[in-house]
């Protein structure tokens, strides 16, 4: 089921965008557990059948990790780029905000 998803968020990508894609499922595979990547590559599917950036749907799939590994903002923006690193860490903020209350 994974590399179903997975492909058919890779196959909606020109090829120069799908590798970000590619290495974004190998960051959340050596960090996060099966249900989490589960989840971040159905929020993927979702983000790119709504016709999304390649920098959202990679950040859709990183959404969890800052908040659930010890994956930082500064790796995720070396390996990423500023705008997705920016994204996951609002998404942390968010779900820290929302288990407080």
């Amino acid at each position: 089921m994974f590399m179903e998803t997975l492909d058919e968020v890779i196959n909606h990508f020109p090829k120069r965008e799908q590798q970000q894609i590619l290495l974004a499922n190998t960051f959340i595979n050596e960090r996060l557990n099966q249900k989490l990547c589960a989840h971040a590559l159905r929020t993927a599917k979702i983000l790119t059948t709504k016709g999304l950036s390649i920098e959202t749907v990679v950040a859709g799939i990183l959404h969890d990790t800052i908040y659930q590994s010890d994956a930082t903002y500064t790796e995720i923006e070396q390996i990423f780029g500023t705008n997705v690193a920016n994204v996951v860490k609002e998404a942390s903020i968010i779900e820290k905000l929302r288990r407080a209350f």
